[in-house]
This record gives C-alpha cells, structure tokens and sequence, in this order.
C-alpha cells in the first residue's frame, strides 16, 4: 500500500526535472541539442510506462482515491510530449535553415533582388514553421482529449467492477443466510426421522414379543382391567 501511494510522488519529481531538461534545450550549443532531445524523449517513454504501471496498480488494488492523481499525472505528461516536439521541430528549422544558409553567398555580395528573394525565403519558412509548430500544438490538445477519454472510460470501467463486488459481496451473504437455513431444516428433518424410526422400530419389537409370548403374552402391556 506505502508503495502505490509513493507513485505519485516519484513519477511528479520526474515530470519536474524531464520539464527543467526540455526548457535548457534552446539554450545549449546546437550541436549538443539533439542528444539531449532524444534523452528527454527515452525520459519521456519511461514515465509513460512508470505511468500506465501506476494505473493498473490502481485498478488492481481498486484505489479509486487515487483517480485524481493518476489524471493529473497523464495531463503533465501530455504537456511535456507536446513541449518536446516543440523542441524537436524547432530544432530541424534551425539546422535547415542554418546549411540552407551556409550554401548561400554572403549577405554582402548579394544584389538587391537576392536580398528580397532571400528574405522571402526566410520569412515563408518561418510562416510554415509556425503553421506546423500551431499544428503540432492541435494535435497535443487532441492526444490530451484522447487521453481524457479514455481516462474517463477507465473510470467508468472501475466504478462498474466495484459495482459488481458489492453486487457479489450482498449475494454471497444472501447465499450464507440460506444455506444455513437449509443445514437447520436438515438436521431438524433428520432429528424427526430417527424419532420416527425410533417409534417403529418400537412398535415393531413390541408386536414381535406379542406374537412370541413373551411374559405370558402380556409383555409391557399395561392391565386394562385395572385400569378400569
């Protein structure tokens, strides 16, 4: 129980310092940045297995309280993929533009006409690179709402099944209540069969001493003269 309930905790500081590793992206030498990227993105893979093995604990063990936390964890990791490929996508425009650059005369032997073409250039790929940088950022918000859903399906999912072991649990306890009292009918059942055998068997002893003549024929039979 202590382990499960450490989870978040262990998984929230991970988040923190995968967050701190992705915002120093921009800020080392270009050509440490993809290393460091594809740290963060094995970083990143791991916490979403630490994450799903979070979940099933959680179901395993029915912690519904822990819904929340579970919840909370999937949308910062959700932040943080959409933050990478941020990252990752700003990254490819730099090295694109840096060699497009670097097969390009010097600005200062360029005409007129190149100037303008080049900052045509330049700024038509910055406009795509926002457009998919925008576009990227749509599909996290879907991934975020993909995973809500199935969150929320999941959800749905253990409220069902602590349903059907209540349901279970009060048939259980019905189950007990009749067997026991189906076990006293038996033995009651049972009880008046040996009284019944008894009687017969004698009856049975008596009529046979009749018939013998044991005691003259009057074996244990009351006299009914005197009683009368």
């Amino acid at each position: 129980m202590a382990e499960i309930d450490s989870y978040d905790a262990d998984i929230s500081a991970r988040i923190e310092a995968l967050g701190r590793n992705i915002d120093s992206i921009s800020k080392k030498d270009p050509s440490q940045r993809p290393k460091l990227i594809q740290k963060c993105q094995n970083e990143l893979k791991q916490i979403r297995m630490d994450i799903e093995a979070y979940e099933l604990d959680i179901e395993t063990q029915r912690r519904k309280d822990l819904a929340d936390s579970l919840n909370n964890l999937r949308d910062r990791w959700g932040r943080l993929q959409t933050e990478l490929d941020f990252k990752r996508s700003e990254n490819m425009n730099a090295n694109a533009l840096y060699a497009e650059r670097s097969r390009q005369k010097p600005l200062n032997e360029l005409n007129g006409e190149e100037l303008v073409a080049l900052g045509d250039e330049v700024q038509g790929k910055s406009v795509n690179a926002v457009t998919r940088m925008k576009q990227q950022v749509v599909e996290g918000l879907k991934v975020a709402d993909d995973v809500n859903h199935v969150l929320y399906d999941q959800q749905a999912q253990i409220d069902r099944m602590a349903n059907k072991v209540k349901d279970t649990q009060s048939i259980l306890k019905r189950t007990q209540k009749l067997i026991k009292y189906f076990g006293r009918q038996v033995m009651t059942d049972k009880i008046i069969i040996c009284l019944i055998l008894t009687i017969v068997i004698a009856i049975v002893v008596i009529i046979g001493l009749k018939i013998a003549g044991v005691d003259g024929g009057n074996f244990n039979l009351p006299d009914l003269k005197k009683l009368l």
